[in-house]
């Protein structure tokens, strides 16, 4: 009988391993999707009267509708005065709103339209203890010191902010990318990101 029981346990973690991304991607989809339903629907009842149409084409036609108007801000803001005028209007108000910068440098980091916002990779020790931790740099205080974030698994937009001498810092040659996948999975990965021989001459220097 338990035998039969972790068969049955096995396959179904097995599966869920399979099919578990496939149902993220999924749900985030359908999530957008509800999104730019709602928010067009005003515009797809307007085309419903006013064409004479079904609600699908219309919610069709109004998604077509949407990705043209950002296709068109896209290239708008791209461009020398587009973008300055984007920056004028947001520093004017949009940077009044309280969490927006928060949230657009996060959004922008996670896209990764932004790279100044985690500078580079790097393991931070955690005072004598022999341990470290995966964060990144994001600032320059001094010649011998720097400011890190040390992110949450699997949730990197929470962390804690340290501000520490360059000496306790070892920056790795990783992508941000790469480090954040690690961070998502929960530490899983983490041996492509640590040097060879890293505990024994890093963590473990005489003195130190």
């Amino acid at each position: 009988m338990t035998r039969i029981r972790n068969f049955i346990y096995n396959i179904f973690i097995g599966g869920l391993i399979v099919l578990l991304p496939v149902i993220i991607i999924f749900n985030i989809g359908q999530w957008l999707f509800d999104i730019f339903q709602h928010n067009t629907l005003p515009l797809t009842r307007y085309l419903t009267a006013t064409l004479s149409i079904d609600k699908a084409t219309a919610l069709i036609l109004s998604l077509i509708a949407v990705f043209i108007l950002f296709s068109v801000i896209g290239m708008i803001v791209r461009t020398q005065i587009g973008g300055g005028l984007f920056q004028f209007f947001e520093r004017l108000t949009l940077f009044r709103i309280p969490g927006y910068e928060t949230i657009k440098d996060i959004t922008a980091q996670i896209t990764g339209k932004q790279k100044g916002l985690f500078r580079k990779v790097a393991l931070i020790k955690v005072g004598n203890t022999g341990v470290a931790a995966t964060g990144f740099i994001v600032d320059e205080i001094d010649e011998g010191h720097s400011t890190v974030f040390i992110p949450c698994g699997p949730n990197p937009t929470t962390g804690f902010i340290l501000h520490i001498k360059n000496d306790d810092i070892t920056e790795i040659n990783v992508s941000v990318e790469k480090a954040m996948k690690t961070v998502i999975a929960c530490g899983a990965g983490s041996t492509k990101l640590i040097p060879e021989n890293f505990f024994a001459e890093s963590l473990h220097k005489p003195g130190s």
